[in-house]
């Protein structure tokens, strides 16, 4: 009795038992000499079980960077509502000075009303600035025709109706027109009423140079050692309204960076790219 046999066409892939196991080969012919010969095969399930659960591990870059895309996009929306919350400050009816000098500092971009007088005798400046033009601020004086670099007008203004001396920017003027003779002569004695915009300390750039009290030029937004090289209180507005052949009110800016959709779109591109590549590597095979 012969025992069963049956032939395999070359390049087909059988099994064999080895080692207690089945392992792939695949049947080939030696040309030379006639001969058959058989080629062990990877194990492509050894090959993948290679990996292990460290595998799995991977999966942690495109969740975090799926994460990360989430909270750039709510970074984007509270980012947009807050840009959309000052604008409606610095487009709303003018408000008083709250009695509280303390509530100033939750009230930046609002636009408040007083009344009083200018000091003068004592103007100070901050910049180099540039010339901010808008709708409102275009009709300037005559004074900041010459150039768009120049320097914003600090003066300290002492309330009618209350104790407290404040800092007013009264606007922007060329870098030539820096007199305070020529200033104090363009502006009124009498009491006038201001509507301006609520300002807070600005932060100083990382190379930045400090602020120098040398000509009475700095180059920050300090409100606090404004006020006590003035001996005011830290209260400070941007005038809204230009002076006459003076200076150019009107100067506050109120655009606020918000890079936040490009990051999120950075973020799921990446958690989108990787998670690709990890289901070709390891889901497919």
């Amino acid at each position: 009795m012969g025992f069963p046999f049956r032939v395999w066409p070359l390049g087909t892939r059988v099994s064999s038992w080895h080692g207690g196991r089945f392992s792939p080969i695949r049947v080939q012919s030696n040309s030379a000499s006639g001969k058959y010969r058989f080629k062990a095969l990877p194990n492509l399930r050894q090959e993948q079980n290679h990996y292990g659960p460290g595998k799995y591990l991977l999966l942690i870059i495109p969740a975090t960077t799926f994460g990360l895309g989430v909270w750039q996009t709510q970074r984007l929306s509270w980012k947009s509502k807050l840009i959309q919350e000052l604008s409606d400050k610095t487009q709303a009816p003018p408000i008083d000075l709250p009695e509280t000098l303390t509530d100033i500092n939750g009230l930046e971009y609002q636009r408040v009303k007083v009344r009083g007088r200018f000091d003068h005798t004592r103007p100070t400046f901050i910049g180099p600035r540039s010339l901010l033009t808008s709708d409102e601020t275009s009709a300037g004086g005559l004074i900041s025709s010459n150039s768009t670099a120049g320097w914003h007008v600090i003066m300290p203004f002492q309330l009618s109706d209350r104790p407290e001396t404040i800092l007013v920017n009264r606007g922007w003027v060329s870098k030539y027109h820096l007199d305070p003779k020529l200033l104090a002569d363009q502006s009124s004695q009498d009491e006038v009423d201001v509507v301006g915009v609520v300002r807070t300390t600005e932060p100083r750039q990382q190379f930045q140079p400090k602020n120098s009290f040398r000509d009475n030029k700095w180059l920050s937004r300090d409100v606090e050692k404004l006020a006590a090289y003035l001996n005011t209180d830290p209260i400070f507005i941007d005038a809204c309204d230009s002076v006459p052949n003076g200076p150019v009110g009107g100067q506050t800016r109120v655009t606020l960076r918000n890079d936040h959709l490009s990051y999120l779109l950075t973020w799921f591109s990446l958690a989108a790219a990787t998670t690709y590549m990890w289901i070709k590597k390891f889901a497919l095979k």
